[in-house]
Order: C-alpha cells, then structure tokens, then sequence
C-alpha cells in the first residue's frame, strides 16, 4: 500500500504494487473472514495517513524555526541539521556567529527569528550507485532545505516533550567525554547514531563485511533489556506487573532517544503486542504478531518502508519464521540469500562470505563488546579511568574488522538492480523457502535464481 501511493511512479509499478495488494488482501480475507470489516477499516486509515504524508505543505518562510541542541551540530563556525517551520520538518545550514553554539547549549531549545535564507529542494539520485537523499529524508518527512544567510536566537519555553531532547544531549555530551571507540559503541547502542565522521571507515567495512546489523539497535538489545530489567526485579523483590510496566517504560524511554530507529521500534512493538495477547489470554502464532506489529507500525510511520534500514529489519524477522526449522548454518544462508535483492538495490554490492563473519564476529559482538559498552556507559561517571581498559579492546576489534574488510575477501559488485528485478528475486526466494520438501521444484527454482543473478551480474 505505502509503496503503491508513495513510490509507484509508472503504469508497471502501479499494476505491480496493486496486483500484490489484492493477493495479500485476499490471503487475509481467507484467514480471518469474520474481521473482513477491520482489514477494510484499516487499509482506509493507511491509504488516508499515507495521502496525508503524501501532500506537501508550502513552507512560509519568515516563520520561526525551532531547533533542538541535540539536532544540530557545530563544527568550524558552521551549523547543521533538522529544525522545524510550523508543521513543516526541514534540513537547515548556515553560519554560526560566536554566540550560536553557547545559547543553543544553554537553552536546548531555540527558535530562530528574523532571518533570510534561501530554501532549496533535496535532489534526488541522478547517477548510478548515488545514495538517493531525498528518499531518505522523505522517509524522516523531510523535503527542503533551508540555508540561512542571517538570523536572531530567541529561546524556547520548555515543555515536557523537549526534555527527551535534553536528555538526549545530556547523551551526546557524556558519551563526547569519551575515547573514540568507546563513544562510536556507546552512541550507536543507545541512540543509534555515529557521532563522528571519523567512524566512517569503520561503518563501511561493518557494511562490507555484511555485519551492519550489528550496529543497529533491534531485537536482541531489547531481548537484553528485558532480561536485565528481570533480574533486577527479580533481586528486588518486585511482582509481575511490576516489572511488566518498568520494562515498557524503559523500551518507550528507549525509542525516543532511538529516535524511533526502525528496527528498536519493531522489537518493541513485538514485546508490546506479546505482553497485550498473554495478559488477555489470546493465542496467537508468532507469524500473525509479526503481521500485527507491522501493520501498528505502519499507521505510526506510513513512510515506514521508504527507509532500506526497516525493510531489511522487517525482512530479516520475516526469514526468521519462515526458515525456523532449519538448522543454524542452513538458516544463516538462507537469510543472507533472503536480503541479498534488497542489498543489491540499495547499495549495489554484497559479500558472499557473509555467514562466516557472522559466525566469526557476532559472538565477539554479544559476549565482548556489547556488554563492555554497557559497563562503560554506567561506569563511566564514577569510574573515568574505565576508558583505559575499554579504549584498546575496541581499537582491536576495530582494526581487525578494518583488516578483515580492505582484502575484500568475498566482496563482490554487481551494481544497481531495478525495482522490478528486485521484487522478482526476492518473491522467487521466499517461495524456494516456504515450499514442501519436493526437490526437483526446488532444484529448478535454484536454477533460475542462479541464472537471474548471474544476469545480472554479467
């Protein structure tokens, strides 16, 4: 549906989107029959919210921009980020003058007065492999760019809505007290973001690797987080419903200083939906929650799936229940062959020994750094001198994935592949998944897979 009102652009994708559409209802309706009424109830709230992020508001410049300090960043006397023009989410730039950066810390919450600026619209990809900005700040509802040439500060009375954006550079600030890889772990483990440029090789070879997964905030942290909270009510003596409450606490605190990354969201709605069916007693499969926690993410975020990152932490759940009989090592390939037609779209390369740097690196990510990094972010206030252990642990790890991927061992390029390309790999994958165990159809389909990318690729 997002993808049929949001994206579609030529008579193919529109019939595509639309044929998918019926079947998909349809399988619904074959279901669950007696809730025709709420399928058709729901897709009207979806294809309405959709049309509503659809349409685009004029922004009337002259009116006050509000920043938040955890927005914007200042770096060589310019500035940078989101802000807000009434209703209206915009990328801002411009020069900061010697008190900018002083006020906007001390208030946190500004609103930038009599200013001119020139508001520009984000281009889309125009080359092949360019990362296309504009549909990634469309799905965070953003369109322009404003670049301000001059401006006034005037500060923002608080509400309680900003105090999550203090708190957030209340983060920010304390994570900044930090070496260089402590605060990169730090930073992406609890508000999902690099917080320097610096990190940019890194990034690359976790992505190069096939492990980036890593780095985003999703299901096992909130696994973690609830165990932890468990056994600390566990220790303190607290009942049930006690500690229910404080794990949901927790996970919304949690999305917000996400800023509702896609995947930490997803898990959350899982655990939401999971308590909600066990205290009314309803039996559910857990393929029917993941259908649910998809849909209730959607009416939130219609512009949900214009984002790589949350298609491939949907797809990556969805292969997980669909290959859940398989033994590991089968269920690792099938999952890497599952996201292969989504890598490929988005960033025109994969990396074929993708399961065995999982299998390498994902212990040493569970059992090491990811405990390490939450030792640290609660140690460090009282115990600075922690940096000193930590530091050299993950410059290690970081230089030996850094080592790992500069060999290329298994990278390979294909370039961009079409929509249509896209969906065609991805459908013939799913049905070599789910099928019964009749080998020659599944031998033929194998084929055919082989085939379409050894097309591709030649």
């Amino acid at each position: 549906m997002t993808f049929l009102v949001l994206q579609a652009t030529s008579f193919a994708q529109v019939f595509v989107a639309a044929l998918f559409l019926i079947i998909f209802c349809s399988l619904l309706i074959y279901k669950f029959p007696q809730y025709w009424h709420l399928i058709a109830i729901f897709l009207g709230v979806v294809i309405t919210l959709c049309f509503i992020n659809q349409r685009t508001n004029e922004l009337k410049i002259g009116e006050p921009i509000r920043i938040y300090s955890d927005q914007v960043k200042v770096s060589d006397n310019f500035f940078y980020g989101e802000g807000k023009l009434e209703k209206n989410k915009v990328l801002i730039s411009g020069t900061a003058n010697k008190s900018f950066e002083k006020e906007l810390n001390k208030y946190h919450a500004v609103y930038l007065v009599n200013y001119k600026a020139k508001v520009e619209t984000i281009m889309s990809a125009t080359n092949p492999g360019e990362f296309d900005y504009q549909k990634y700040y469309r799905s965070k509802k953003i369109r322009k760019r404003v670049k301000l040439e001059s401006y006034h500060i005037y500060p923002k009375q608080i509400t309680i809505f900003d105090w999550v954006h203090m708190l957030r550079k209340f983060l920010m600030d304390y994570f900044e007290k930090m070496p260089q890889y402590t605060r990169f772990f730090a930073s992406e483990m609890v508000l999902a973001q690099n917080p320097s440029a610096d990190n940019k090789t890194l990034l690359n070879s976790y992505r190069d690797l096939g492990i980036i997964h890593l780095l985003s905030i999703s299901g096992l942290h909130v696994s973690l987080y609830i165990l932890g909270i468990m056994w600390l009510g566990t220790m303190m003596k607290r009942t049930e419903e006690e500690v229910i409450l404080c794990c949901v606490a927790f996970l919304s605190i949690e999305i917000l200083l996400s800023n509702f990354q896609a995947g930490f969201v997803r898990a959350s709605l899982s655990y939401f939906w999971s308590v909600f069916f066990n205290r009314k007693k309803i039996m559910i499969s857990s393929g029917d929650k993941l259908g649910i926690v998809v849909l209730s993410h959607l009416i939130f975020n219609p512009l949900l799936f214009l984002n790589s990152g949350a298609i491939l932490s949907y797809l990556l759940v969805f292969g997980l229940e669909i290959s859940k009989n398989f033994g590991k090592i089968k269920q690792n390939i099938v999952l890497n062959l599952l996201v292969t037609p989504i890598l490929l779209h988005n960033f025109y390369r994969i990396n074929f020994l993708t399961v065995v740097y999982n299998f390498l690196i994902v212990p040493i990510f569970n059992f090491i750094l990811l405990p390490l990094t939450f030792i640290v972010i609660f140690s460090f206030w009282c115990l600075p001198a922690i940096v000193k252990l930590s530091e050299p642990i993950f410059k290690g790890l970081a230089d030996l994935t850094n080592f790992i991927a500069d060999k290329q061992w298994g990278l390979v390029t294909f370039g961009q592949i079409d929509w249509l390309q896209t969906i065609f790999l991805l459908v013939l994958t799913v049905f070599l998944i789910i099928l019964p165990k009749n080998k020659i159809l599944k031998l033929k389909l194998r084929f055919i897979i082989v085939g379409a990318y050894a097309s591709i690729f030649f």
